[in-house]
């Protein structure tokens, strides 16, 4: 079975309207073609604010790795979902006041070729948005 890494390397936070800073939450979740979870990531700036126009390491928490390794023979899906809320170290689905979007990406086996990173505009007022 091939052994397939993603690597999460930054995020960049584009604010809209209002300034200040606020705690953001990222999940990144990997399932097979059977719907079983074979990969997992969470972020969420080791438990610091984010401020708006700002680009984040995904990396910078060392106890929470920024790659994930699994075997995949099979298709997968990748869905990646934010969350923001003032005071919230880890804002969820169930426990937010903005989702900054959501994304799902099915994919045949992850190659970079065919697969490069989605890059996205978060912001708790606009939500994530496809940057061209």
């Amino acid at each position: 079975m091939p052994r397939t890494r993603i690597d999460f390397r930054s995020l960049t936070l584009f604010e809209d309207e209002e300034g200040g800073s606020t705690n953001m939450a990222l999940y990144a979740t990997v399932k097979d073609s059977g719907g079983n979870t074979i990969g997992q990531f969470k972020w969420n700036n080791a438990g610091n604010q984010v401020d708006e126009v700002n680009t984040y390491p995904l990396s910078n928490d060392p106890g929470n790795l920024s790659v994930i390794d699994f075997e995949l023979n099979t298709c997968a899906t990748l869905s990646i979902e934010a969350y923001a809320k003032d005071g919230s170290a880890w804002p969820s689905a169930g426990d937010n006041e903005n989702s900054l979007g959501a994304e799902r990406i099915a994919s045949h086996g992850f190659r970079t070729a065919e697969f490069p990173a989605p890059r996205c505009r978060l912001s708790p007022r606009t939500g994530c948005l496809p940057v061209i």
